[in-house]
């Protein structure tokens, strides 16, 4: 079976609470960290393979995801989108929508994060 190979992206996400948030990102998708920053902790860098997400607390505007059917995030792989989809199934993530072949030559699936955001994960066929 061939291995999960991320490309590259670094979004910027508000989320209410860093340290969860931070927790399940690495507990429910596979991404890790170094360090928080702030006092008491208010910014994180995650990353898994070369993809990088910014995570930064705000309590007074936190979460801000998009609420029309789209996403807030895509991710490109370069291989095993098959596995990565299978491995959020099995940790139970939530999928908006499963593995599926676009009209524009991607395999693709959403999910959604604990703070409301949903991240779709592509790689082209």
């Amino acid at each position: 079976m061939e291995e999960i190979e991320f490309n590259n992206i670094a979004p910027h996400l508000i989320v209410a609470d860093v340290v969860t948030s931070a927790e399940f990102y690495r507990d429910s998708l596979g991404f890790d960290f170094n360090r928080f920053w702030g006092e008491p902790p208010n910014f994180v860098i995650l990353f898994r393979g070369s993809v990088q997400l910014m995570l930064s607390q705000d309590k007074t505007n936190a979460p801000q995801p998009l609420q029309n059917g789209e996403f807030d995030a895509y991710i490109w792989l370069n291989q095993g989108i098959d596995k990565l989809f299978y491995e959020y199934k099995q940790k139970k993530v939530e999928i908006v929508e499963p593995l599926e072949t676009t009209f524009f030559q991607m395999q693709q699936f959403l999910i959604k994060d604990n703070s409301g955001y949903v991240l779709c994960f592509g790689q082209e066929v």
